[in-house]
């Protein structure tokens, strides 16, 4: 079970470290950043929940709590202290509030941190390492391989402060009626009657979707194919200044436009009006085309992923202008996915996706700023995907998809807090991919591996706090 500290305790081993064991090269604390913050994690089939705290490192000392509830009661917890002295490093683990052994760190590897009691019966190493998909494995280790067990934690938002709160659901994954197979984009407009409308892309059916701001069904089209009207797993969605629907046909290397919700009722949404691009790297070709926006003179941008660059064109498809190539200087892009236009203030931002950050242009592809790196820690992000603009502000809210959660920042990224954590409760996010926001703060995201749309309502009281931090 997740209880797994529960044998570090042994009646007759007082727990000294072995002084013969393999002594570490002089580390500082702050390597052990990677711990800091809150993780949680399960069993696949059980009904165990750990979940694990650390405090940033200061005073040459980290603190933290471990905790297993199982059925809603605490079946384990242990207080764990992470102390830095001329010796080197020691953790101390104290399973329900008990006094135990320490353990030296024996090695640091980069986000890896082993220590080491090799005369301790059980267990006698306990490693955490920060894995690529920002992950925290914790992992306890005997003599014998059948001993090993090992725990991944995904990060969690710390306290109870959300910025925003869960409010609505709608969607299942499948194919029928109702379901979806990996939303991706989204996008939030009035439509001619002044009606709140959303159009997301169901990007795995190969079709787009239309909906009332609260899940009612409206219209959907699309089928796998390459001809007019027909997607191969569309991503990106906007909408131009006519209501039409403006989608990135990824796996068909274009970018299709259709109608949207026409005043005509004679017109159905989703009737084809044009198409531009075709596969290749020259001007208007596109490799992977991942998000589009429209400005407010109509022209259309369009994040070229696999060509690590972005386009620009006009409100009829003829190119204007492209900008970016791979790399990590600004400017350049490693797989940019998401796009948003800022129409009162002229600037585009990019998610620039496998360089875990956020950039910022004019309207021209002149570079303004760019902020976050890849990681778990506030203000970090990892493979961002969809970004939008707040209605109300400048603000921006950004697809932080493999670490479950959307962050929001000021327009020069400084971070206005974050909601959401892993899992499939009304509430949690499974690699989330879209976000779009209403006049009234409704925050509206695709939730795609649990193939659905879920509604959050910004808390007001949370986001005026980090407001004034900021100021």
């Amino acid at each position: 079970m997740l209880s797994r500290f529960l044998i570090v305790l042994c009646g007759v081993c007082v727990g000294v470290v072995n002084e013969a064991q393999a002594q570490p090269q002089a580390k500082s604390l702050s390597e052990l950043s990677f711990m800091a913050g809150c993780w949680r994690g399960g069993e696949t089939g059980k009904n165990e929940i750990l979940e694990e705290r650390f405090s940033p490192p200061a005073g040459d000392l980290m603190l933290g709590t471990s905790q297993v509830v199982a059925s809603g009661k605490t079946a384990f917890f242990e207080f764990i202290k992470i102390e830095a002295s001329a010796d080197g490093i020691t953790m101390t683990p104290s399973p329900m509030g008990k006094p135990s052994v320490a353990f030296k760190m024996v090695s640091l590897d980069g986000k890896k941190a082993v220590f080491e009691n090799l005369k301790h019966d059980f267990p006698k190493r306990i490693i955490y390492e920060l894995r690529d998909d920002g992950s925290l494995a914790a992992r306890i280790e005997g003599d014998k391989p059948k001993q090993t067990q090992e725990f991944a934690m995904k990060p969690i938002p710390c306290g109870t402060g959300s910025l925003a709160n869960y409010r609505l659901k709608w969607g299942m994954p499948g194919r029928g009626v109702g379901q979806y197979s990996n939303p991706t984009a989204i996008a939030q407009f009035k439509d001619p009657f002044g009606m709140s409308t959303l159009v997301f892309a169901d990007t795995n059916n190969h079709r787009v979707r239309l909906s009332t701001w609260n899940g009612m069904f409206i219209e959907k089209w699309g089928e796998e194919g390459s001809g007019p009207g027909q997607f191969r797993y569309p991503q990106g969605v906007a909408v131009n200044n006519q209501g039409d629907i403006v989608i990135a046909d990824s796996g068909n290397n274009r970018i299709q436009v259709t109608a949207g919700a026409p005043e005509n009722m004679r017109e159905l949404p989703g009737k084809f009006r044009f198409t531009f691009g075709r596969r290749g790297t020259g001007k208007g070709e596109f490799e992977e085309p991942s998000g589009v926006a429209v400005d407010q003179d109509g022209n259309i941008y369009v994040s070229d992923a696999g060509n690590h660059r972005i386009q620009k064109f006009d409100d009829q498809g003829r190119f204007l202008a492209t900008w970016g190539a791979r790399g990590r200087k600004t400017g350049e892009f490693d797989r940019p996915m998401g796009l948003a236009v800022d129409r009162a203030n002229k600037w585009l931002y990019v998610t620039d996706t496998d360089n875990g950050r956020v950039q910022k242009f004019d309207l021209g592809g002149k570079f303004l700023h760019a902020w976050g790196d890849s990681g778990v820690k506030l203000g970090q992000m990892y493979r961002p995907k969809g970004i939008t603009v707040d209605p109300r502000s400048s603000n921006v809210y950004v697809v932080d998809s493999n670490n479950h959660r959307i962050q929001k920042f000021t327009s020069d990224g400084a971070s206005l807090g974050i909601f959401g954590r892993n899992g499939t409760a009304d509430g949690e996010l499974w690699f989330p991919f879209g976000v779009a926001v209403d006049e009234k703060g409704q925050i509206f995201i695709t939730d795609s591996e649990n193939g659905r749309i879920q509604m959050f309502q910004e808390n007001h009281k949370v986001a005026e706090l980090y407001t004034q931090r900021v100021k």
